[in-house]
Formats: C-alpha cells, structure tokens, sequence
C-alpha cells in the first residue's frame, strides 16, 4: 500500500512540474495567426513532393550494407530476414507525398526529398542552435538530399543537422522503442518538409505566431503593453487583406513605438521589470510587427537578438573520472529559439517569394478583387474562345456576356464573319433560376447557319457577377483561389457522326497571362466506349488543338489573343470497321499511328482591344452590335 501512495505522489509531481514551470514563466502571450499566398521562391517549379525518410541502422552502414546483401541471398532460398529493430539494417517509414503547386500553374515535374536521420543520442554541444527546436522533447541527427524526378537529378543536400521536437504523449524513459522511431521520423520528416516548401509551394500559408506581456511590467508599462497586445492581435488577422493599407501601418506603428520604449527599460540579470529572462519577448513582438511592415532588415535584426536572448544552456555530463563525455540541457526552458527561427524562415520565404514573380501575377493571387475579375474574366473569355475556333473566327466573338448587374431572361444574337452569316446564339433564363442554390440557371445553345455544329451548354451564373465561386467550372469544389481550371463546353454535335463531352482546360501562367487549350469539335473522332476498350478523340482520325494565349488589362479585359494550331491525322480507315480495328489495336495496347500535319501560329496577334468597335447600345448602356476585326454579333437583351 506505501509503495502505491508513493508511486502515486511521484506520478502528481511528474504532472506537476511543467505547470509550474509555466506558472514560473515571466510572460503571458495570446495566441493568433498571419495569413498570406505562400509564392515559390525557386526558379524551377514542381507539381509534387514525395518524402523518403530513412532510419540508418544502428550498427553502421557497413553492417547495413552485409545485412543487406544477405538479406537478398536469403531471399533467392524462400527466406526472409527482417531487422525491424533498425539494428542491422536501414529502417525505412512510408512514403508522404504533399502538393506543392496546384495544376492550374505549369510546373517541371516533382521532387523526391530523401531524409536520413540517425538513432544516436546527442552527445556533443551542437555546432549551431538545435532546428526545429520546439519544447524538445527528443533530438534526432538528420540529413537530406532532393532530386528532381523524373530522372533523379540531384538539387541539393543538407545536413547532418541535429533537429529537435516534442515527443508524443508517450514521450519519456518508458517509451517504448518503436513510439521513440516514429517520433523521430515526424520531427526529421517535418522539419526537411518545411524547408523545402519554404523554397517550392505555391499555397495558402498561416503562421501561428504569440503576442507577448511581461509579468514584471506594472502600472502605466502594464497599460501599454496590454493595450498593443490587443490591437495588434487584430492587425496580424488583417493582414492577407489589409497589408500595405496606410490605416494597417499606423497601428502597426503605434504598437511598435510603445514595446520599443519598453525595450529601453532593459536591464541584464533578473532584477529588472526587463531583465535577461523576459526581453524576449519584446523581441518577438518586435520582429512580427516589422515584418508585418516589409521592415526586413530590422525584423531579421529582432528575431536574430531574440533567438540569441533563447539560447540553450548546456551543460557538461562526466564520468566517474572526471571526463567529460557529453553536454546535456539545464535550467527551465520557457521558450526556445525556435520561435524565432521559423517566424523568421517563414516571413523571409513570403518576401522573397514575392520579389520572385512578376508583379501582374503576384496582385492576382494576394488581392481577393483581382482574383475575381480574373475568374470571371477567364471563365467567359475560356467559352468564348473555345467557340469561336469551333466556328473558324479569325477572332473571339462575345457569345456569352460579361457579368451584367441585370438579371436578363433571353439574349439572341447572330454572328457574322465577312459580312457572312456564321451563326446563331440563344441564352435563356431557366424557368426555375430564382432558387439560390440551383447550378444551372442558364441554358446557351449555338448552332452554326449550315447546320454542321450544335452545342448545348448549362451554364452557372453566367450573367451574375456577384458569384464567389462558381462550382460547375471548377470540378464541383472551390479550386485553388476560387480561379476556374476548366470550362465545360456540355454536348457538342457535328456532322457527320461527332460527338463529345468537350471541356477546355485553363492554365496560369507566372506572368499573368492564361494559356486556353481547346481541341476543335468539328473534326471527325470517335468518343466511345464499349466494355474495357476505349477510343478517345487523342486516338481520332484527326484532332486540331488550339493553344490560346490570352492577356487581360486590369484582370477583367481581353485585350490580346495568340493562337498556336496543331492538327493531327490518324492513319487509319473510317467507318464502323475503321472504329472496331481501332478499338482491338486498343484492347491489345498496339499504339496507333500519328502524323502531325501541320503546327501553326499566328504570328499576327490580335489586338482584341484595338479591333474592337461597339456599333449601338441600348437604353442601359449595354451594346447590342459589336466588331472585333472581322466579325461581327448582334444580340437582343430581354429583360
């Protein structure tokens, strides 16, 4: 019974010790974040990060390397040999693999991070602060090297570095070994992770970041510093929407002015309202507000006095002669320097990220209003586009309107090219297009004069620019920052016998201007499928696909246009058989023969805007004739 009180009162005081030590800590802090568009700082882009973490084994790499070899001899016999202690051999952890830049932006290929840690105990003072030193809990010595893929190229290489981080809840000298491995390999897999998407995402990014009081502060200091934790604590949410605004910076000013009056009152030691203990804290809260401003040099200058006034004390551990075999922690640790090395790291990759792109691209994806007019500017121009080459303009006719604050009912309209008539276009109002949540409240059908093309399309808020989002154009979820990665174009029919499901595909490019790819509805392909055997219009007697590479003024107006056609032919024959060959070369994985007949650009880029002639306006300032170039369309708009 005294041994279970006393196993008891050792496990109360165990528990005990961390609360008191905060308890003892001479700060309080409130908690919050910093958003933003995380931009790659790396000149080369990729699409995906996969991560290969690797535990080397115990007994070095030439037992690794015997143990490995056996293994294999073994296994020529039926037997197999497994070191799942990491002893012997190298232990390997599952595969992650993490986005780093969403489709709709071009990329090179991925990236394979390998990470090798080792599971040694820290024997030595570091040559450098611990990494990723968060409360630690558990270290790790870690190494990394990336490559390019395919290919395997080799980027760079890192390391040893000696990497800490908290543990799980099992942290402890009870821990059991594999809980300890798999520690090991979150803190080695999280910390290389995080350098890489500093230099390589393209993504939304939060910064958790703690705004600092000082215990020792009383009165009037104590007034003030509560009064800048509030206010800042507000101006850090607002600033993915607000940064750069005169009304952001004058508070963020105003707060830096009062916590660096109260960095004068700094004193070294322990005395001090602002001693050794707690300046800190001012640092911290200094080098976010500068950062926060663009002020880098004078926040790096913070966040480095800040990670100096959190360094580590060390202290030796010898044996029973005296030697000194090692270096092991001391004192209470309330915050470590970590803190200031990944606010810095993550401030720095945000700043540098922007001085990287061009500053079209850049005002696109950090302005919420610049980023709708490009959605809703891309989706119509995408449409429009897509059909004016199904019809052969020579340039993009205005089939479906740009947002019009009026909810029309009907819009008809005729295209012409060359004084010719080319075809017609109707957009009507659903009867049921007053519920809310309905997707398609449009229906716009275009049919070519001689009749040889048809094409049905459901459109969502096609003439309501007030939509956030726009989910039929965006595979039915928000895509990344609400900008449209595709069109669907709904049924298309030609004569003779084509049809399809078209869709165009959108890609942004890094200088703010969008590539269209289309293929052309009208060319003769077969979209079939029967059983496991499917013909797709790639595998057509003949495709055209157009690249179109559109540029916007101020986000919203298309004013240029270049086209790039490729045609292709299949060589095979037409008709039923012709399709049925097609589909046994298919099923039986035999390539079909291409020839590329032809790839043309237009070297003459259309001037949209230069061409562009409004001919008559109705009552509400809409037009109802307009040129551009050589064609021409006249609608009518019912309200």
């Amino acid at each position: 019974m005294k041994i279970k009180n006393l196993l008891l009162f050792i496990l109360i005081v165990a528990f005990s010790i961390p609360a008191t030590a905060q308890l003892r800590a001479p700060f309080k802090s409130e908690s919050t974040g910093i958003r933003f568009v995380q931009l790659p700082t790396a000149k080369q882009k990729f699409s995906k990060l996969t991560i290969k973490t690797t535990q080397k084994a115990r007994a070095g790499e030439k037992v690794a390397e015997a143990t490995k070899k056996a293994s294999a001899a073994a296994a020529k016999f039926g037997v197999s040999i497994e070191d799942n202690s990491g002893m012997l051999a190298d232990k390997e952890a599952a595969e992650r693999t993490y986005e780093l830049i969403p489709e709709i932006f071009p990329t090179e290929g991925d990236l394979l991070l390998e990470v090798f840690f080792y599971d040694k105990k820290l024997i030595k003072t570091p040559s450098e602060p611990l990494k990723f030193y968060d409360g630690a809990e558990s270290e790790v010595k870690v190494e990394y090297k990336l490559y390019s893929m395919p290919g395997k190229k080799l980027i760079e290489e890192a390391g040893p570095f000696w990497v800490a981080g908290k543990g799980s809840s099992t942290a402890g000298p009870l821990q059991s070994r594999e809980d300890l491995y798999n520690d090991r390999v979150r803190i080695s897999r999280g910390w290389a992770k995080n350098e890489i998407m500093r230099k390589y995402a393209l993504k939304h990014e939060y910064v958790p970041i703690e705004v600092y009081t000082i215990r020792k502060l009383k009165g009037a200091d104590d007034d003030k510093q509560t009064e800048a934790q509030e206010k800042f604590l507000e101006l850090a949410r607002k600033f993915r929407t607000q940064q750069g605004e005169a009304e952001f910076e004058k508070g963020v000013n105003e707060c830096i002015a009062i916590w660096e009056g109260l960095l004068k009152k700094y004193q070294p030691g322990k005395d001090a309202a602002v001693n050794d203990r707690s300046v800190f804290a001012l640092y911290y809260n200094l080098a976010t507000a500068n950062y926060l401003l663009g002020n880098m040099s004078k926040a790096d200058d913070y966040a480095n006095k800040g990670a100096k006034a959190t360094a580590i004390d060390w202290k030796p551990v010898k044996n029973n002669k005296g030697e000194v075999i090692g270096r092991k922690r001391s004192g209470i640790v309330h915050v470590t320097e970590d803190i200031f090395h990944n606010l810095k790291a993550d401030m720095n990759a945000y700043y540098d990220g922007l001085e990287a792109h061009n500053p079209k691209f850049v005002k696109m994806l950090t302005d919420d209003s610049n980023m709708m007019k490009m959605a809703r500017a891309v989706r119509n121009a995408a449409i429009n586009i897509h059909l004016s080459n199904a019809l052969n303009l020579d340039a993009p006719a205005e089939i479906v309107p740009k947002g019009m604050e009026e909810k029309l009912k009907l819009i008809k309209g005729t295209i012409k090219q060359k004084g010719n008539d080319v075809a017609k276009f109707e957009i009507k109002r659903k009867f049921f297009a007053f519920i809310p949540f309905l997707q398609r409240p449009y229906k716009v059908t275009v049919l070519k004069t001689d009749e040889t093309l048809q094409a049905k399309q459901g459109l969502t808020h096609s003439m309501l620019p007030l939509a956030r989002y726009d989910f039929v154009l965006t595979k039915g979820k928000k895509s990344f920052i609400g900008l449209p990665e595709y069109v669907s174009l709904g049924k298309m029919k030609a004569k003779p016998k084509a049809r399809s499901k078209a869709s165009t595909s959108i890609m942004y490019d890094y200088d703010g201007s969008v590539k269209i790819m289309s293929s052309s509805i009208q060319d003769k392909w077969a979209y079939l499928n029967i059983g496991l055997v499917e013909v797709t219009k790639e595998e057509a007697l003949k495709a055209e696909n157009t690249e179109t590479t559109a540029e916007f003024e101020d986000y919203s107006e298309l004013v240029k246009i270049e086209k790039e056609i490729t045609t292709i032919k299949r060589d095979r024959e037409l008709g039923f058989g012709g399709f049925m060959s097609a589909a046994m070369n298919k099923f039986q994985g035999k390539p079909l023969d291409v020839t590329e007949v032809s790839n043309d650009t237009d070297e003459n880029a259309i001037d949209v805007e230069a061409k562009t002639n409004i001919k008559e306006k109705n009552d509400k300032g809409y037009w109802t004739a307009k040129e551009v170039g050589k064609v021409a369309v006249e609608r009518e708009l019912m309200y």
